[in-house]
């Protein structure tokens, strides 16, 4: 039997659980002031598969820093999948950041 709504009227299907992000999410494993260990650490990650991606920011003191990033994600369960991965693979905490 179908669940009558107050008004009398079949009751729809509720639509499937939003598992869409309000925003684009990156996965930031490390920011480092030298580049070489950015290179390093981007190498890693490719052999992993994945493709980082490397940002060069200049900080308000005026340091540079080479951030590496997985994503960006859509998708909150891509998200959890993805920072499961990178944990098993020796990644401690990667931080969810929006660009």
């Amino acid at each position: 039997m179908t669940p009558k709504t107050p008004a009398g009227q079949s009751q729809a299907t509720p639509p499937p659980v939003q598992t869409a992000l309000a925003r684009q999410v990156y996965l930031q494993l490390a920011a480092y002031d030298s580049a070489e260990m950015a290179d390093d650490l981007k190498a890693r990650l490719l052999l992993m598969g994945l493709d980082p991606i490397t940002q060069r920011v200049e900080l308000a003191d005026k340091r540079i820093v080479h951030r590496i990033r997985i994503g960006p994600f859509t998708d909150s369960e891509n998200l959890k999948a993805m920072r499961a991965r990178l944990i098993s693979s020796g990644f401690p905490n990667p931080q969810e950041v929006s660009n």
